[in-house]
């Protein structure tokens, strides 16, 4: 949660603060509170020492302590910097491995489905086996080319230089 904290035209400060448990527990209930839908719009109540996060109507959701900060510039790190850079990074470990048990989940519900829906659209045993072994090998070079892009994405050259 981002808060901008202004001073006439020129002067801004950014404040940040976290969702606990975002991409579960936290995420789930904001999406309670709002409904599920994108861009839903919430009230912050805040102070440098956290935010509480309100419905439109005033219902409380939940209270967001301030973000670690964190840089991976060598010449910016210290102490608190550091600790910081752990803690984005285990989240966002934590995150990333969510993101793919969910993905493994959905397609493990729809190769169970697949069998009888097969069998019902007259298909065989050796037709469905043979998409079968067709899908995983999809599935193996399809992880690949997303762990590829993630690395990329995550360690641009441009940004490096």
């Amino acid at each position: 949660v981002n808060v901008y904290k202004t001073k006439g035209y020129n002067e801004s400060k950014v404040y940040q603060f976290e969702i606990p448990n975002y991409g579960a527990d936290g995420t789930e209930q904001i999406a309670k509170a709002l409904g599920y839908t994108n861009n839903a719009k919430v009230k912050v109540i805040w102070d440098e020492n956290a935010a509480d996060l309100y419905t439109l109507d005033g219902k409380y959701i939940m209270t967001c302590l301030p973000a670690m900060k964190s840089v991976q510039s060598h010449a910016e790190l210290t102490d608190e910097f550091a600790n910081g850079l752990d803690h984005q990074l285990g989240r966002k470990k934590s995150q990333t491995k969510a993101i793919d048990e969910f993905e493994m989940a959905l397609n493990d519900a729809f190769q169970e489905l697949g069998y009888s829906q097969s069998m019902a659209f007259g298909g065989n045993k050796e037709s469905y086996n043979g998409s079968q072994i067709e899908t995983e090998t999809k599935k193996i070079n399809n992880k690949q080319t997303k762990t590829k892009q993630r690395v990329d994405r995550d360690f641009n050259e441009s940004e490096w230089s």
